[in-house]
């Protein structure tokens, strides 16, 4: 079949290069509700893109998460059998009405609720430990586009939470709940205009909540694409099972453009703010960017938990609904005019 040059064109206009190849699990994160006598109910969120079909949500049949004792795989209780995820499609949307997001860009979200103790899961109780236990998902890989991190095509993902041992549940009840997350971030960022994101948290617990931008985690790789089938479940396989143990590798930023506490640039440059979690400031740059957002909760000066949301923000060209002439839509009495700016009704007048 031969496609001529103004199709190819007509083709790469209406779905851009990147997200031709956008077939990859794109953000996640986890966070968990004590339940008492050693359960807890695991709340697990992970992003795709729509127009993927590399990357689909892991189920009963092939979905596997591990649990680690400190370093250590526990042996009674070393797989977590994930559940059928509830699937969602999220559309893009962003604050300034004068703007018009490109229309090619969604996610779908595959959300995992589940208790540990439930006998489809594993049937795992976790007795109070002086070590941590983390509870681990790893899968790769990223976009290839991403212009932010070194080799994203090769690279992974780690989406975990750890319990500590000031946050385990004592013999009778619990202690703890971790932070969940109060909004969902944006997927498209426009080129050159405000960023202001509330990018908070809620703690049923009443804790202190600290903000920053932390690095994503490296997980699994590329092993079992090309070559055995077997190595796809190895550490370095591009579903691992079990889950590679901590402490895991950070992502490796372009730098010193980019780091883990700039992920984004921009001028001003995107930062986080520490007490409230508003994200702020101008992206400069188009493209894909991989950022990390920790809360770190602390209860009496002591860090009970830190919940991790790893995330792929896309930067985009957004085109302007407001021009410098304006015509007006309506007269009204020969001297009052109706004016539709960016959806909202203005009237003036003459007089």
């Amino acid at each position: 079949m031969k496609i001529n040059l103004r199709t190819l064109l007509f083709f790469l206009f209406l779905f851009p290069l990147g997200y031709l190849q956008a077939a990859h699990v794109i953000g996640g994160e986890l966070t968990y509700v004590c339940l008492g006598s050693g359960d807890y109910q695991i709340t697990m969120k992970i992003y795709r893109d729509c127009q993927g079909n590399g990357a689909g949500f892991d189920g009963p049949g092939n979905g596997r998460m591990s649990i680690y004792n400190g370093g250590d795989l526990m042996n009674e209780f070393d797989k977590i059998t994930m559940p059928p995820p509830e699937i969602s499609v999220i559309q893009p949307d962003i604050n300034n009405p004068c703007l018009i997001l490109p229309s090619n860009v969604c996610v779908e979200q595959g959300l995992y609720v589940f208790n540990l103790s439930n006998s489809n899961i594993g049937n795992i109780n976790l007795p109070l430990s002086t070590e941590s236990y983390y509870i681990i998902y790893q899968r790769c890989c990223r976009n290839n586009s991403i212009n932010n991190i070194i080799l994203p095509g090769d690279t992974g993902a780690t989406y975990t939470i750890e319990l500590t041992p000031e946050a385990q549940q004592n013999s009778v009840g619990c202690v703890n709940d971790s932070p969940t997350f109060n909004n969902f971030p944006p997927i498209i960022i426009c080129v050159n205009e405000p960023v202001n994101f509330d990018h908070s948290a809620s703690d049923s617990d009443g804790d202190q909540l600290v903000y920053k931008f932390c690095s994503p985690k490296e997980g699994g790789g590329t092993l079992g694409t090309m070559g055995d089938p077997n190595l796809a479940s190895s550490f370095g396989g591009v579903a691992p099972n079990p889950d590679s143990p901590p402490p895991f590798d950070n992502v490796t930023f372009v730098g010193p453009t980019y780091g883990s506490l700039n992920p984004m640039g921009g001028d001003p440059q995107v930062s986080i703010n520490a007490v409230t979690g508003l994200i702020t400031g101008i992206p400069n740059a188009l493209g894909q960017f991989v950022v990390g957002v920790c809360v770190e909760e602390y209860r009496n000066g002591i860090l009970l938990s830190v919940v991790k949301r790893d995330f792929q923000f896309n930067v985009e060209s957004c085109e302007p609904t407001v021009f410098a002439q304006i015509q007006n839509d309506e007269m009204i009495n020969g001297s009052d005019f109706v004016i539709n700016s960016c959806g909202c009704l203005l009237y003036t007048s003459d007089a």
